[in-house]
């Protein structure tokens, strides 16, 4: 993955999450930015800092789709539930469970690894859901 002017041995993990942050999809890719990863959904991907400041760099293309669909109201809806939704996943599984880093190397490994943590990270929602299903 490019990281300035360099490049280095890194993976992109991607996750599709439903709104109650169940991860229904999961990919690893060697690419830095997210709209590489997108086809045939609508992308809510922030293509700018702030919605009232552009990014020199990301200009056309995908990038003018996203202002498009974020200047819908249906898109701008959808911009706004995205917090509650995919980053408390990469939030639980990043700082509560400390798995910043692969532990395993190449690319094939590094996929299992991503789809084995997907996966934990959903059997604990569903022990959760659970045990607060039995409690109530």
């Amino acid at each position: 993955m490019k990281f300035g002017r360099n490049f280095i041995p890194a993976y992109n993990a991607q996750a599709a999450v439903t709104g109650e942050q169940i991860i229904v999809g999961a990919e690893i890719t060697t690419e830095g930015g997210d709209f590489e990863q997108l086809w045939g959904v609508i992308p809510i991907v922030a293509p700018d800092t702030t919605r009232n400041r552009r990014r020199k760099t990301r200009l056309g293309g995908p990038y003018d789709v996203m202002r498009r669909v974020l200047a819908t109201e249906r898109g701008d809806e959808l911009y706004s539930r995205r917090p509650g939704m995919v980053e408390p996943v990469f939030g639980q599984i990043k700082a509560n469970r400390r798995m910043g880093r692969f532990k395993r190397r190449g690319r094939a490994p590094a996929r299992s690894e991503w789809r084995l943590i997907a996966a934990t990270h959903n059997l604990l929602k569903l022990h959760r859901h659970t045990l607060a299903t039995a409690a109530a």
